[in-house]
């Protein structure tokens, strides 16, 4: 037989069906102690365990993980494991050399169906006669969480708001796809960057590594930063907006059962539109205010040298590399399209730009062996892309192609043999930004190439 409390009557009820009341927020049967919530009830109690802490000390709910039961308490085959209150490490510690139960030495906060916040800490197992199954505990109201601290932002969910999160203020902007004032929008659920179909800005943003906690986060890579695209929105049936996939589809968790959609407070990396880096969560969101509570904070940019292998044997295709993104690419119109920076063909190579492509590409030779050699690029010393003669004596023909970077390996007559020479090229991407490459290896059109950007904007490394 399950006993059934409720902790703000301080009384013991008796719901007719428990599955569907919200009249009681405990359920006590021997060890066992479930909430109604999750698996065994309707009305949202959650709990978080605090160790190390007194009763007396606890005078408001910590902003901590809540956790609630799980299983199937519908047809009365749910385990111990279920419960939130046992599960791995239960409410108890067991004895097996006597087979006593105690009260572990834990402090629980229990969300109750009212949403008050209740402290609870067990005292013992056994009445004065030596009764099992005689559970005896105390509990008190405590305060809710503290709310998140961090940029309160009121939105319309009918409006774009825009933000400079430099500054963390809401700015006012006339023409969003040319005012670089901004870095970050939202409208309902939806977020955007100044970059690609919204605005002209050097914006852009990407997750945090999994492993990443916020402190953590001090600097980032320049490569890997979304830009916006027109993509659908979060919610099934949602229109399609300009937005940052990112941003968007990542910051939210969805309750199904609930239909509560909360904040997971994951860290982005986010490029702003002037093309400095800062690391960006949301804390807290109010669906019913249109409010939110942002951090945001500065980091510093890290060029790292990445490596890959290019497979660029065949006699008639080209591959496309995207340095912006760090990414191989599929272009079905090199000439017309900006997605591709660097393309290789055998032992041709080029950019987006001059016959090439209609990007700002091209290269320079700075006269350096190792890419850190490198720290600046002239742009006005770069040379674009032109008609090339094919390697072979006589040529068969010709190919559109960096002049530069022609002159990117030795040849031996005598063994047929492709090897690179030591050097290191500036190869600026279709966006104008610099890129530092080094061919470490060729084996029949296949290669070994180091390589790193200087980001958005940036021609410095």
């Amino acid at each position: 037989t399950w006993i059934y409390l409720n902790l703000a009557g301080t009384t013991e009820v008796f719901p007719t069906d428990p599955l569907t009341s919200t009249g009681w927020d405990l359920g006590f049967r021997r060890s066992n102690i479930k909430l109604n919530g999750g698996a065994c009830g309707v009305g949202g109690v959650e709990l978080t365990v605090l160790e190390g802490v007194s009763f007396d000390d606890i005078t408001a709910a910590p902003t901590a993980e809540w956790t609630t039961d799980t299983g199937d308490c519908s047809d009365g085959e749910e385990t111990v494991a279920d419960y939130a209150f046992v599960g791995e490490t239960p409410w108890y510690d067991y004895d097996f050399s006597t087979h006593i139960l105690s009260p572990a030495d834990k402090i629980y906060v229990v969300r109750s169906v009212t949403g008050n916040h209740y402290k609870v800490q067990f005292l013992d197992y056994y009445d004065e006669s030596g009764t099992s199954g005689m559970v005896s505990f105390r509990w008190a109201a405590v305060d809710a969480p503290a709310g998140p601290e961090g940029w309160t932002v009121e939105t319309d969910p009918e409006v774009w708001t825009y933000l400079n999160i430099t500054d963390e203020t809401v700015v006012s902007v006339t023409e969003p796809q040319t005012d670089d004032g901004w870095d970050l929008a939202v409208k309902g659920l939806v977020w955007k960057t100044n970059s690609g179909v919204s605005g002209d800005g050097l914006a852009g943003a990407q997750m945090a590594s999994d492993s990443s906690s916020w402190d953590a986060i001090e600097d980032t890579d320049t490569v890997g930063f979304l830009v916006d695209a027109v993509i659908p929105g979060p919610m099934p049936g949602s229109p399609m907006e300009d937005a940052n996939s990112e941003i968007t589809d990542n910051w939210w968790d969805y309750d199904m059962s609930t239909h509560v959609l909360t904040s997971n407070g994951s860290p982005f990396l986010v490029r702003t539109a002037s093309g400095a880096y800062m690391k960006f969560r949301i804390l807290d969101h109010d669906y019913s205010a249109g409010s939110y509570v942002l951090e945001a904070a500065p980091i510093e940019k890290r060029v790292d040298t990445h490596s890959v292998t290019v497979d660029a044997s065949g006699q008639d295709d080209w591959v496309f590399i995207n340095m912006r993104l760090g990414t191989f690419v599929d272009i079905a119109d090199p000439g017309t399209e900006l997605g591709w920076d660097l393309k290789v063909r055998r032992t041709q190579l080029g950019t987006n730009g001059g016959s090439s492509g209609p990007g700002l590409g091209g290269a320079l030779d700075p006269m350096a062996t190792a890419l850190t050699e490198i720290v600046d690029a002239d742009e006005m010393s770069s040379q674009l892309d032109t008609l090339l003669p094919l390697p072979g004596f006589p040529s068969p023909g010709d190919f559109s192609g960096n002049p530069v970077l022609a002159d990117w390996y030795d040849y031996d007559f005598m063994t047929h043999v492709v090897s690179p020479k030591d050097k290191s090229y500036v190869v600026f991407t279709a966006e104008g930004d610099a890129a530092r490459i080094k061919l470490k290896s060729y084996d029949d059109g296949v290669y070994e190439l180091d390589w790193g950007y200087a980001g958005a904007g940036q021609t410095t490394f």
